[in-house]
């Protein structure tokens, strides 16, 4: 079933079961993959965030009790923070 999509570089209405754009001819099943990703980019950017901000803060509670667990534990976040936001750029072959 196709339903109605904007054209990325027209902004007119197409089908998404169309080859292009029959305003301008931009492919649109590239542009509909396109948003597929950017949506799923954003929820990894969105728990590489939180995952460097509770990084940062059990690195500060590293620093003011110096226990080694907050330390452990903020290398964890950080590392996972990190790799959550740069991995859905990384492609696989």
């Amino acid at each position: 079933m196709s339903t109605l999509i904007n054209c990325p570089t027209c902004g007119k209405q197409v089908s998404s079961g169309a080859a292009a754009c029959p305003h301008c001819g931009e492919p649109v099943k590239d542009a509909e993959v396109k948003t597929k990703i950017k949506g799923r980019h954003l929820v990894f950017f969105l728990f590489g965030g939180l995952f460097l901000l509770l990084g940062i803060m059990t690195f500060s509670g590293w620093i003011s009790t110096g226990s080694r667990e907050f330390l452990t534990m903020a290398v964890v976040f950080l590392c996972g923070g990190v790799f959550a936001i740069v991995g859905p750029f990384c492609k696989l072959k």
